[in-house]
């Protein structure tokens, strides 16, 4: 019984790892992605525009 919890445990700890990861993944692509639209669009742009504009 006890082994089987901390299984159970150290798999759900495993799993939530893993959730945040890959959000925190996306959550950066997604603001690389739109670096780089704003790039794209406006090349002559200065930086302090591109963080107003997110």
């Amino acid at each position: 019984m006890i082994m089987g919890a901390v299984g159970a445990g150290m798999i759900a700890m495993v799993m939530a790892i893993v959730i945040v990861i890959t959000i925190q993944i996306m959550a950066t692509t997604d603001v690389v992605v739109i670096a780089g639209r704003w790039k794209i669009r406006e090349p002559g742009s200065r930086p302090s525009d591109d963080v107003l504009e997110y």
